[in-house]
């Protein structure tokens, strides 16, 4: 029979896997050979597709158990809907793809991607459009083929559409909350098929971005990813589906991590600009980010009855020097809402006095005992060690001689010796550093307490930066710190003087003190 009479049904895993359905027929499309899906969860009769060349158009009925979809959107049982050229059938929801093609239309020879990562769909890659928006939908045939690439395995994974090019101006976007929401309205999607386009407009938009010489680039973190409670391979198939929905060449970024390429800290961006904007130099006065993890408060806007869950995205585009735009500042043309940042920001740490106050002495010619005073991850052993222990001072620490007592056996001795001693625990209350308090009394030697200078935000800033810079490093738990208190000193303990110490933070090269006054916290 000729084939311009009949509509194609084309494998998307397997472009020379083709079925025929002709003018006026019905197709029983399930678990079957002509399909070659043998998974269980397809029925033998999942669809029902109606073929009407004359009109261009197919109708799909779900009969199956479980759903199928259509360029993303779930069918469910009994529900008809019409396909047309370049969608998408899912015979199973992200699963078994066919595209749609109708006799005497446009469709380029393709071949594979040249790589598909730890199971990624692999899907079709159609020579380079012009680069004028409508030449790419017309010859695109809404495939929006590509390949993913492995940067860093489970930490950066990023997907290049084809026809995608490099520019001069970025439109960054965040992808949960911004260009999509849960189908569901859940606060996270039950499953990988639940999520639709966040609002009317966003394709729209995204289409002017395009024809103003924009590259768009997604910007999204997936910690579930390295913890194993998001498969991959599922996420790898809902970014292909979003894609082709939007039906634009987009790069996407996904950080699979808590390290360097989560937001708000810059990894990913910088993976584009060093190495996936072929060297074009972007313009940063032109180029924006857009999230909705913006730290806006309860109720700021209409319909916003809780505060944003973070303020990562907006502080993501302050790390980077960016204009910044919630979705529904850029979508919906909202003014923007007012927010609030993070008490803590590194930046504001520049050019303090290593002491408080100022004319405190930081060695005493004499012999003397000095009582470090700090929660875990406050900098006491790098100042210790730094400033101390380098000029003289007998180093007294739990960790290395595992009791209170030989910590304080070892304070007598030194001081007996006429050695000053520092004592690099966490001392958080008056039992603990009236042990050092009497050791000074019984050997007449002053007692100075130092007491560390930095907030509980602070200290999560520094174990985030280790983390990221020195994987050797222990990094202290979260909990620990939120359940760690100190008791003020006070001169009425005995203290000869309190001082307050500062953190002045040491740096390998540029690059860690750069990413070190940048936010990285959540």
């Amino acid at each position: 029979m000729d084939d311009n009479n009949s509509i194609t049904l084309r494998s998307v895993q397997n472009g020379s896997k083709c079925i025929k359905l002709h003018d006026g027929s019905v197709y029983l499309l399930g678990r079957s050979r002509d399909t070659q899906i043998t998974d269980p969860r397809c029925s033998r009769v999942q669809l029902l597709v109606s073929a009407d060349v004359k009109h261009s158009e197919l109708v799909v009925e779900q009969v199956g158990i479980n759903p199928s979809a259509i360029n993303g959107m779930k069918l469910e049982k009994g529900e008809k809907r019409k396909a047309v050229q370049g969608d998408i059938i899912e015979v199973l929801a992200s699963e078994h793809l066919f595209e749609v093609e109708f006799p005497n239309s446009s469709r380029t020879e393709s071949t594979m991607t040249d790589k598909v990562e730890n199971g990624g769909l692999p899907i079709e890659k159609t020579s380079k459009p012009s680069g004028t928006l409508d030449h790419f939908l017309k010859n695109s045939a809404l495939k929006q083929a590509g390949c993913w690439e492995s940067i860093t395995p489970d930490s950066l994974y990023v997907f290049t559409s084809d026809g995608i090019k490099s520019k001069e101006k970025i439109a960054a976007f965040d992808l949960d909350g911004t260009i999509i929401t849960t189908l569901s309205g859940n606060v996270y999607p039950k499953e990988p098929n639940d999520w639709k386009i966040a609002y009317p407009t966003v394709k729209e938009k995204l289409k002017e971005l395009y024809r103003d010489n924009y590259k768009i680039v997604f910007f999204t973190n997936q910690g579930g990813i390295a913890s194993g409670k998001l498969k991959l391979s599922d996420f790898k198939q809902k970014v292909e589906t979003i894609v082709r929905k939007i039906s634009l060449p987009v790069q996407v970024f996904v950080s699979g991590r808590d390290d360097i390429y989560r937001k708000p800290r810059p990894g990913m961006w910088n993976c584009l600009v060093t190495n996936k904007n072929d060297n074009i130099p972007v313009n940063y006065e032109e180029s924006f980010f857009c999230g909705d993890a913006a730290g806006r408060q309860a109720h700021c806007e209409p319909n916003k009855k809780k505060k944003d869950f973070s303020s990562s995205d907006r502080l993501f585009a302050i790390n980077l020097n960016l204009k910044f735009y919630t979705p529904e500042e850029y979508f919906l043309g909202w003014k923007p809402a007012p927010y609030k940042l993070p008490d803590f920001y590194a930046k504001n740490l520049k050019n303090t006095s290593l002491l408080e106050p100022k004319n405190a002495k930081l060695i005493d010619d004499s012999t003397e005992i000095i009582v470090m005073i700090g929660c875990p991850g406050s900098g006491k052993t790098f100042f210790s060690k730094t400033h101390l222990v380098s000029a003289g001072y007998i180093y007294v620490n739990r960790d290395t001689l595992k009791t209170w007592q030989k910590c304080v056996k070892l304070t007598e001795h030194s001081v007996g010796n006429d050695r000053s001693v520092v004592v690099d625990n966490t001392n958080p209350d008056k039992e603990s550093r009236a042990r050092y308090i009497n050791v000074g009394k019984d050997f007449n030697v002053p007692v100075r307490a130092f007491w560390m200078n930095v907030s509980l935000d602070h200290v999560k800033h520094n174990n985030a930066f280790r983390k990221i810079t020195d994987t050797s490093h222990e990094i202290i738990p979260n909990y620990s710190l939120n359940h760690f208190s100190i008791e003020p000193p006070d001169l009425s303990e005995g203290f000869s003087e309190i001082v307050r110490v500062n953190f002045i933070p040491k740096f390998k090269n540029d690059e860690e003190e750069k990413l070190y006054y940048t936010y990285l916290l959540d």
